[in-house]
């Protein structure tokens, strides 16, 4: 049941931005899993939460909050990817040997824009991350929500 909760959350709540350098990546990043409905939105927000935590740091006061919804998101990734046909079957360690490779390019992705957009307006967040980590963190929240 909360498989299916996981997968009603995800489904279509995607942020609405308009296609950038960033999504453009994340998308090509994403694509060996595609076909797997809301997968790449939780594999997203599981890197960009890690990009959060990178880019705070461990003495930050939102560095436990940003690795502990990287988690939920991972989970979340993993049961959504091991529900789906190509999945089925697999182990943990096999399941994670596919994602792990794409939310680190994601999460490198998120830090490099992240990076950029220093450079250019001295804070890390610009319009598609803020919207990026909005929908997240309502996701995360949800999920929170409906398992508690």
């Amino acid at each position: 049941m909360k498989r299916l909760a996981c997968a009603a959350l995800l489904c279509g709540s995607g942020p609405a931005v308009a296609q950038t350098a960033l999504s453009l990546s994340l998308e090509t990043t994403f694509a060996p899993v595609e076909e797997v409905e809301s997968l790449s939105d939780a594999l997203s927000c599981t890197a960009l939460f890690r990009s959060m935590s990178l880019v705070f740091g461990p003495e930050s006061d939102y560095f436990e909050t940003f690795c502990a919804r990287e988690g939920v998101m991972a989970s979340v990734s993993g049961v959504l990817w091991a529900d789906s046909p190509r999945g089925a079957g697999q182990s943990p360690d096999e399941v994670f040997t596919l994602l792990l490779p794409m939310i680190n390019t994601a999460t490198d992705l998120y830090v490099d824009h992240m990076d950029a957009t220093v450079a250019v307006t001295d804070a890390p967040f610009d319009g598609p991350i803020l919207a990026q980590f909005d929908f997240c963190t309502a996701l995360v929240e949800a999920l929170q929500r409906d398992a508690g």
